[in-house]
């Protein structure tokens, strides 16, 4: 492993550990560590490509990259910031590059006393939700149905919609053996983009 210093940083080159490392210069303390493959951000195993922390030494933040991308299987968060005293700042949802959350949103924004300010929810990268706005903050509540703003009524309608044909295209499924389980979130997402 080469070690070099330069202003406070140091860049480890070894394949089984961080490409890179900061440390606060003055106190010697851990600030970050990014792992790379092949040149972009990217972490096997299921742990974070990118964990940063406060000059106090309490975690700041968690990143989860895959080739690159921002990424996190198993309706996980893929980007998490916390604020010194531990609590969520900013989550956010992302599958291969794009925000993207089934059931819950892409988006959670908190003040520092853990209410939330900002939420949206999203799939495959566009704000989406059929059953309730797609952007929600204390002051204002706005709709979305495949990236485009939409009246309330409208997103309802649509909604409701999407839901009967997806029981309709999960009773035609039935007789050739394929349930919705065995389709998986992924899969269902790209059905649902047809409905």
């Amino acid at each position: 492993m080469e070690e070099t210093k330069d202003g406070g940083r140091r860049e480890l080159w070894n394949v089984a550990g961080p490409v890179d490392v900061r440390y606060d210069f003055h106190n010697g303390k851990l600030l970050a560590e990014t792992w790379l493959k092949n040149g972009k951000q990217h972490r096997d195993r299921k742990k974070p490509a990118e964990t940063k922390w406060f000059e106090s030494g309490t975690l700041s933040g968690l990143s989860y990259y895959k080739d690159g991308n921002l990424h996190r299987d198993n309706k996980l968060p893929a980007y998490v910031r916390l604020w010194e005293t531990g609590r969520p700042k900013r989550i956010e949802w992302w599958v291969n590059g794009r925000m993207h959350h089934v059931g819950g949103p892409v988006l959670a924004v908190f003040d520092s006393a853990g209410k939330p300010t900002r939420q949206e929810w999203g799939i495959n990268g566009y704000l989406h939700r059929p059953d309730g706005p797609a952007v929600v903050t204390p002051k204002t509540n706005t709709w979305y149905i495949d990236g485009q703003r939409v009246p309330p009524r409208k997103a309802l309608v649509s909604g409701r919609r999407k839901v009967m044909n997806a029981a309709r295209v999960t009773q035609l499924l039935k007789p050739a053996g394929v349930t919705r389980a065995g389709l998986g979130n992924d899969n269902l997402a790209e059905v649902y983009k047809f409905l």
